[in-house]
């Protein structure tokens, strides 16, 4: 009788220890230990709706964007699951289904914001608590528009890839990305005359977004010395971070696809995309818009991407802080200026279509074959 009284209690000890264990490890509610993702049917669309509408139709602009506020990030994709309930949980976000390469997210609650993806991918995510693990999940993100990317304390930020080419096949994302500056001597003095202070505007949030998220090993500004946010007593550095290679090449604004200096500064600019092991690569002027926009045109127009499209990745600089609005009905728009002018049919340059003729100007300026090819090649994925 002692005995089977001695097992009953013993019995009923360990079985309460296992509640015990089973609550603070978070079971809910009698609930099988297990996690539950939510299922995405559709492809997800991490633009504004903002920047939707812009999309389809990058003339309408000013009626979502002038230039002058902070518009220009995407919507987070919001993942969320149920069931085991715990502490913390550990989110493996991943291009593979073999869940190779994942990004990993720790967070307490049952849902994770995610910014920064790729567009028309497909993506394969999985969460996991202690020992308990759910089943490996899957969602696309929309096939629309551009990859605009959220880098605390820096604007009008995007990948230069991800739009369809004439070929029919889709520029490499991930590889080449272009913004606006990463830092400033003082953003209420547009003269610049003289460089008095250092202002580092990406914020240390900004930098990791830069070095882990999207593993960028150099910043190549095309600002003006006289002009780039370092004062004369301080050696240029990148303000993402030691890890990340700071390379001057200035651009001579408005006079950079005809003057000689500017020249040598793109074809050295194309020498340094001609090797695959230097990228990721950022590269800025001031705003990002027109030094920026005229290597951005020259890359993609040389993929084979439609003019169209690449007057559509130009205006939606207008949704950054840029502090000014470009304007595509305007005489002295982007669409009127020299480099377009001169690249188009019947222009200075020859070629039946828009990428021989970028070709037909880079082998202008010594840009050579070879190079040209590796760049295109690498931009191509392949």
């Amino acid at each position: 009788m002692k005995k089977t009284l001695y097992n009953t209690v013993i019995a009923t000890f360990l079985c309460l220890c296992l509640t015990i264990s089973l609550c603070a490890c978070g079971a809910e509610d009698g609930e099988n230990a297990s996690i539950v993702l939510y299922e995405y049917a559709e492809p997800i669309n991490f633009h504004t709706s903002e920047q939707t509408a812009y999309f389809e139709d990058y003339m309408s602009v000013s009626a979502y964007a002038d230039g002058t506020a902070e518009l220009s990030r995407p919507e987070p994709v919001t993942l969320q699951w149920s069931g085991y309930s715990a502490g913390e949980y550990s989110v493996k976000l991943s291009e593979s289904p073999d869940m190779s390469g994942a990004s990993v997210y720790t967070v307490s609650e049952q849902k994770i914001d995610v910014y920064n993806l790729k567009i028309a991918n497909k993506y394969y995510w999985q969460v996991e608590c202690g020992e308990v693990r759910s089943e490996v999940g899957s969602f696309s993100t929309a096939d629309s528009g551009a990859r605009n990317l959220f880098v605390d304390g820096v604007t009008n930020v995007r990948d230069v890839g991800g739009w369809i080419t004439s070929s029919g096949k889709r520029m490499a994302q991930g590889l080449l990305f272009r913004g606006a500056r990463l830092n400033v001597s003082d953003p209420d003095d547009n003269a610049y005359q003289s460089i008095t202070k250092y202002i580092r505007e990406i914020t240390d949030i900004g930098a990791q977004t830069f070095t882990k998220t999207l593993g960028i090993k150099a910043e190549v500004d095309f600002r003006l010395t006289t002009r780039n946010g370092f004062p004369s007593d301080m050696s240029p550095s990148s303000p993402a971070g030691n890890s990340v290679d700071y390379i001057a090449l200035p651009l001579n604004g408005s006079k950079a696809f005809t003057e000689p200096a500017s020249q040598e500064n793109i074809k050295a600019f194309f020498e340094y995309l001609a090797v695959k092991d230097n990228y990721p690569v950022y590269f800025h002027c001031n705003i990002g818009t027109d030094r920026t926009g005229l290597i951005a045109y020259l890359i993609q127009g040389l993929c084979g991407v439609d003019e169209q499209l690449m007057l559509t990745d130009y205006y939606f600089s207008d949704f950054g802080n840029i502090g000014e609005f470009k304007d595509p009905y305007a005489s002295t728009s982007v669409n009127k200026t020299a480099y377009m002018d001169q690249l188009a049919a019947g222009g200075a340059y020859e070629g039946t279509t828009l990428s021989e003729r970028i070709r037909s100007y880079l082998y202008s300026i010594g840009v050579g074959e070879q190079t040209v090819d590796r760049v295109y090649s690498i931009m191509m994925g392949e």
